[in-house]
């Protein structure tokens, strides 16, 4: 039963790094799509996923972005040298820093403890 559990939450946050690769890759240039539907999409897996192990998944992400990012420079001819610092700055600045507020305002807003209206007593 708890491997289901893990296994299903697994799925959402794989599911949802597709998403914003899609949402980016829809508008390149200008990303419109992934700042529109992104943050609010990554506070609703955070609700949904309920756990703060989630809000930590952004960081693996982000390294294999770095990786990708370097790997890619290096086999360019024509691109300029950016230091591996950059690339990491600017991989968290655009992505992980604000995926990781947002995966924690998705898991404190379903845990923030529900509001019951007062119960009537009867005579």
């Amino acid at each position: 039963m708890r491997r289901r559990a893990v296994v299903w939450r697994v799925v959402v946050l794989v599911g949802w790094v597709a998403a914003l690769v899609g949402l980016a890759a829809l508008d390149w240039d200008e990303a419109s799509w992934y700042i529109a539907v992104g943050p609010p999409l990554t506070v609703l897996v955070g609700a949904l996923i309920n756990r703060w192990w989630a809000v930590l998944t952004p960081l693996p992400v982000s390294a294999v972005w770095v990786v990708v990012g370097l790997v890619q420079q290096s086999s360019c001819t024509d691109c300029e040298r950016d230091e591996w610092w950059v690339v990491a700055i600017l991989a968290f600045m655009l992505f992980t820093g604000p995926a990781i507020a947002a995966l924690a305002a998705g898991v404190a807003l379903r845990r923030l403890p529900r509001r019951r209206p007062p119960r009537e007593q009867h005579a």
